[in-house]
């Protein structure tokens, strides 16, 4: 089913990812916070690739508007 599956991506990746990013802009050390920034960033604009592929696919994650659609979009 791929509302189930699109809403575990969001529970797996997009929901964390850009958490993670947004947490070492914060970092006060900047070596740590470099590494941060690279690997989240990276994986980021990854899951944003995922789901700007299926969006060229198709009207919404889970090909109707379901509660995957809406998990991604918070």
């Amino acid at each position: 089913m791929p509302v189930l599956e699109w809403l575990m991506w969001q529970i797996g990746g997009f929901g964390p990812m850009p958490q993670q990013l947004s947490h070492f802009l914060t970092v006060e050390n900047e070596a740590d916070g470099r590494y941060g920034m690279e690997r989240y960033s990276k994986e980021t604009r990854r899951l944003y690739g995922v789901l700007d592929k299926r969006l060229g696919e198709v009207e919404f994650a889970g090909r109707d508007i379901l509660i995957a659609d809406f998990a991604i979009l918070g």
